[in-house]
Order: C-alpha cells, then sequence, then structure tokens
C-alpha cells in the first residue's frame, strides 16, 4: 500500500508540473499575441501619419496649381507693360512647377508607403487571427487532457480508496481474531 501512495503522489507532482508547462505555454503564447497587437497598432499609427501627409500633399498640389495659374496671369499682365517683371513673374512659375514636380514625387511615394503598410497590417492581422486560432484550440486540448488527466486520476484513486477500505469480510477476519486472543487470554488466568 505504501508503494502505491507513493506512485500516487509522484504521479500527482508530475501532474502539477505538465500544469505549469501548460500555463508556461499560454503565458508564452498571450506574450506573443500582446507583441503581435503592439506591432499591429504601430502599423495603425503609421497608416493614419501617411494617409495624413498624402492629404497634405493632394491640398498643397491644388494650392502650387492654382499659384502657377496666379502667376502665368500676372506675367501676361505685365509683358506688354513691365517686360522685366513679367520675366520674374515666370521665375516665380517655375520654381512653383519645380515645387510641383516634388509634391507629386511626394504623392506617389507616399501612396506606395500606403499600400505597403496595408498589406503589412492586412498579413499581421490575419496572423494575429491565426494565433488567436491556435491559442483556443490549445487551451480547448489543454482542458481536454487535464479532464482526461483527472479523469484517470479519480478512477484510479477510487479503485486505491477501495482496496484500501476494509471489506466485510476482513472485518469478520478482524473479529474473529479478536475473539480468540480473548478466548486466549482467559486461559491464561
Amino acid at each position: 500500500m505504501k508503494s502505491l501512495k507513493k506512485l500516487k503522489v509522484s504521479l500527482m507532482a508530475s501532474f502539477d508540473n505538465f500544469v505549469n508547462e501548460v500555463e508556461n505555454q499560454e503565458a508564452i503564447i498571450n506574450s506573443i499575441i500582446d507583441e503581435v497587437k503592439e506591432a499591429l497598432s504601430n502599423i495603425r499609427v503609421q497608416v493614419n501619419d501617411v494617409e495624413r501627409g498624402l492629404n497634405r500633399a493632394r491640398n498643397n498640389e491644388k494650392l502650387i496649381v492654382n499659384e502657377i495659374e496666379l502667376w502665368r496671369g500676372r506675367a501676361l499682365d505685365l509683358k506688354k507693360e513691365d517686360e522685366e517683371l513679367a520675366k520674374d513673374c515666370l521665375r516665380k512659375v517655375i520654381t512653383l512647377e519645380d515645387e510641383l514636380v516634388q509634391n507629386q514625387e511626394t504623392i506617389k511615394y507616399s501612396k506606395e508607403c500606403l499600400s505597403l503598410l496595408n498589406k503589412e497590417k492586412i498579413q499581421v492581422e490575419s496572423k494575429l487571427s491565426e494565433i488567436k486560432l491556435k491559442k483556443s484550440k490549445f487551451i480547448a486540448k489543454e482542458s481536454n487532457i487535464k479532464a482526461n488527466i483527472e479523469d484517470v486520476f479519480n478512477r484510479w484513486e477510487d479503485k486505491l480508496v477501495f482496496n484500501e477500505a476494509p471489506t466485510l469480510n476482513d472485518k469478520f477476519e478482524s473479529r474473529e481474531l479478536e475473539n480468540r486472543v480473548n478466548n486466549l487470554f482467559e486461559k491464561l488466568s
């Protein structure tokens, strides 16, 4: 019986170690999920920043186009009256056109960045969903394993208790032995 109790204690300790290991793995999974959520949050911030920059560049483009038209109109108006001032207006037009080209390059680059960030965001969201699904499966599997192990332990413990519990036959044998001892004791006197 003592060896069975030792075995039970050893198995219970192994079960506790198993549970701790599973809980550690669950903590690791939760940590990974937190890191992926943080990465996703950073990507969303970057997407918002690029979108704001793109909107500013588009608005700036409209302003530059309007200014170019304004300075061309001024140059045209001054062409006959003041040739030098008209040329200054055209210099301003050239500067604005260069600025417009740079702004259009910024818009193009921002669109490319936005496209890449959105693709990356979709991939990270997909990975996060995948990890959460794996976590759910892991937890379900863990619960099933724990329930099975606990069931086995309970059945095993029931058998031990049943085997350790005195049977009716044991009780009668014990009484008979006690009666025999008492009879022998009385004969001694």
